[in-house]
């Protein structure tokens, strides 16, 4: 068994006209398909995973539906892939958590663990990956908005503290739970922002998190 986890990066209001959940989605089928091509004796298990994490009023889709809708109107489909769905995440950690408990009930893996990750939160992928799943390998993609790339040194910056939250936060139950919360009230704030300025509103919100990420971080490093 061969499993690929593939974490969600936000909900656009319309997930089928979204560009780069179209681009992401269909890098995703390729590999997979390469993969079950070239070995066509192993099944495969695709968890999507991602939780409530839409801006938009009712508040009830998650990362996961979403990715899976598209997802299967991209493929022509495969009797032996078969997909999971992982809701409850709204962080790159907790993807990996989540999926975890997803994954302790498939059989005969064998270490065998793919995660997509955007190209900047490898390096912190690969900390929290390697902490939570031992055996596994990461496959980037580049998924940065023009003004992420704008804020480069913001974003290596966040990176760095945030991958240094990720294992505090594994540390204990208090930890993550303390986590957690941080995520919750970056989307509700999210949520108050002008459509036309979430993302603008995302970068402001984590130069001023970054200074609360370093105290947390301290904690751990201590």
């Amino acid at each position: 068994m061969k499993i690929f986890i593939v974490p969600g990066y936000g909900l656009p209001e319309d997930i089928f006209k979204d560009e780069a959940y179209l681009r992401y989605l269909k890098f995703v089928y390729e590999k997979i398909s390469n993969f079950s091509n070239m070995h066509p004796g192993i099944k495969v298990t695709i968890i999507f995973s991602g939780g409530n994490s839409g801006l938009d009023k009712p508040y009830k889709r998650t990362e996961a539906q979403e990715m899976t809708k598209l997802f299967k109107k991209i493929y022509s489909g495969n009797k032996r892939w078969k997909i999971r769905l992982e809701k409850k995440s709204l962080s790159s950690l907790e993807n990996q958590v989540f999926s975890k408990k997803i994954v302790e009930k498939i059989k005969d893996i064998n270490g065998n663990i793919s995660i997509f990750s955007d190209s900047s939160r490898v390096t912190r992928a690969k900390g929290t990956a390697k902490l939570i799943f031992g055996k596994v390998s990461i496959i980037p993609i580049n998924l940065s908005s023009k003004i992420e790339h704008e804020n480069q040194k913001l974003i290596a910056k966040k990176e760095k503290m945030a991958l240094q939250v990720a294992l505090w936060s594994l540390k204990s139950k208090a930890n993550f739970d303390k986590s957690h919360k941080i995520y919750v009230d970056k989307f509700k704030m999210l949520r108050t922002a002008p459509k036309n300025r979430r993302k603008e509103a995302e970068i402001e919100w984590w130069k001023k998190s970054v200074e609360t990420f370093k105290e947390e971080a301290a904690k751990y490093i201590k």
